[in-house]
C-alpha cells in the first residue's frame, strides 16, 4: 500500500503505481508552498521523472496551476519552470496527503526562484473585509519542538496539542517559562490536531484518523473518544457549543455533550470562499482562525460565516534569527485568550517564542 506515514516506507517511485482510490482522497484545499518532501530517492529526481507521476496527478494539479494567470502569460518563457512548478504543486498536495514534514527546496535559478515565488498567489486568500495589524505587548520563551496545532489559555496556564506523527502530545504548559508542566502522549499512529477545553475537560482532534479524544482537565486521563467524517483541523467553543474546521471553507458545529454535528456554516469574504482555516479561537462573539501556510488570521462571524476582518502578522517571527540560532521555524498556528485579562496570545509550529499581541483594528 502507498498510505503509508513514514518515509522510510514510501518511495517516490510508488506515487505512479498508487490507486485511483488513494489518488482521490487528496485534499486541493490542503495545498502547500513546499518543493519537496523529503521521500527517498528525491535527491535525484529528474523533470522526466516526475512528469511520470504528473500524469497521474494530472487533473488535480490543472485545477490548481489554472488559477495562477501569470504562468498563462509566460508559459512559453517559463516552460522549463512551469513543469518546476506544476512539480512543486505536486509535491506540495503528496506532502499534506501523506503527513510528511518537509525542508525547503533548494532553489538554484533565478527563472525557478521567480516560478515558485509566483506559486503564492495561489494560496493568500482575496481580502474584501478590512484588513488589522498588530503591536507585540510581550514575548514568552516557547518549546522550539512543539509543532503547534492548538493552543488555549486557562486559569494561569497553556493548554497545547501538538502534531506529527510519533511526536503528538497534550500538554499543560507554564506562560511565563514555556516549561512543559504536564503532558500526554498521544498513540504514534495519531496526528495530534486542535484542542479546546467543555467544563472540566480538554477535547483534542486528530487529523485523517477522524477521532477524537476527551480528556480529565486536570489528571489527562483519557475520558473517551469520538468520531468524525472529515479531518480533524482546529477546534474551539463559544461557552454552549464546540466549533471545528476542517482545513475546507466549513465550520462545523458540535454538541458538546454527545460530540455529534448540529449544523454547519460556509466561511465568505464578500462571496469568496475562505479555506484552509485551521487552529480556532472564540473571542469575543467572533471565530478567530489561522489561514494555513500564511501569516494571517481571519475573523469570522459564527451566526453568518462572514469575514468580519483580517489581522495581518507578517513579521511577526524574526525567522532569519530563528534559523540563525538553529531552529527551523515552520508555519503561525495557534490562537489563545485570556478572558479575564483581555490578552491575545498567538505563536507558530516549531517555533521558539509565543507573542502577546494587541491589534491595531482599521476603521
Amino acid at each position: 500500500m502507498v498510505c503509508q506515514t513514514s518515509s522510510s516506507q514510501l518511495h517516490w517511485r510508488d506515487l505512479i503505481t498508487c490507486s485511483d482510490e488513494e489518488l482521490a482522497r487528496c485534499d486541493i484545499a490542503a495545498l502547500n508552498l513546499a518543493c519537496a518532501i523529503g521521500l527517498p530517492g528525491t535527491e535525484n529526481l529528474n523533470v522526466q521523472d516526475c512528469l511520470k507521476i504528473l500524469d497521474r496527478w494530472a487533473e488535480r494539479i490543472h485545477e490548481v496551476t489554472e488559477r495562477c494567470p501569470w504562468f498563462q502569460d509566460n508559459s512559453e518563457k517559463y516552460d522549463y519552470s512551469f513543469n518546476l512548478f506544476r512539480i512543486h504543486v505536486m509535491f506540495s498536495m503528496l506532502s499534506v496527503h501523506y503527513g510528511f514534514h518537509y525542508n525547503a527546496a533548494r532553489i538554484e535559478s533565478d527563472e525557478t526562484k521567480e516560478a515558485c515565488n509566483r506559486s503564492e498567489e495561489l494560496f493568500i486568500p482575496q481580502r474584501q473585509a478590512t484588513v488589522s495589524s498588530y503591536r507585540v505587548i510581550k514575548v514568552y520563551p516557547h518549546d522550539p519542538q512543539a509543532f503547534t496545532q492548538g493552543l488555549v489559555y486557562h486559569h494561569g496556564v497553556l493548554y497545547e496539542g501538538t502534531g506529527l506523527r510519533g511526536k503528538s502530545e497534550l500538554r499543560r504548559v507554564e506562560l511565563a517559562t514555556g516549561k512543559v508542566l504536564q503532558t500526554h502522549s498521544l498513540n504514534p499512529s495519531h496526528f495530534g490536531e486542535g484542542i479546546t477545553l467543555w467544563q472540566d475537560k480538554i477535547i483534542q482532534l486528530t487529523w485523517t484518523s477522524r477521532v477524537g479524544f476527551v480528556y480529565n482537565q486536570d489528571s489527562f486521563q483519557v475520558l473517551g473518544s469520538f468520531t468524525y467524517p472529515t479531518e480533524g483541523w482546529g477546534i474551539t467553543s463559544d461557552g454552549e457549543q464546540l466549533i471545528m474546521s476542517d482545513g475546507s471553507d466549513t465550520l462545523y458545529f458540535l454538541d458538546p455533550e454527545t460530540l455529534t454535528e448540529t449544523g454547519r456554516v460556509k466561511v465568505r469574504d464578500r462571496g469568496t470562499p475562505i479555506v484552509r482555516l485551521n487552529e480556532l479561537e472564540y473571542i469575543n462573539g467572533e471565530i478567530f482562525a489561522n489561514i494555513w501556510q500564511t501569516d494571517l488570521i481571519v475573523r469570522i462571524s459564527p451566526e453568518t460565516g462572514q469575514v468580519l476582518g483580517w489581522i495581518d502578522l507578517a513579521g511577526l517571527l524574526d525567522r532569519e534569527k530563528v534559523l540563525d540560532s538553529g531552529h527551523t521555524p515552520d508555519v503561525l498556528n495557534g490562537i489563545a485568550y485570556d478572558k479575564v485579562g483581555d490578552r491575545l496570545f498567538v505563536t507558530g509550529k516549531l517555533w521558539p517564542q509565543l507573542f502577546e499581541i494587541e491589534l491595531i483594528l482599521q476603521k
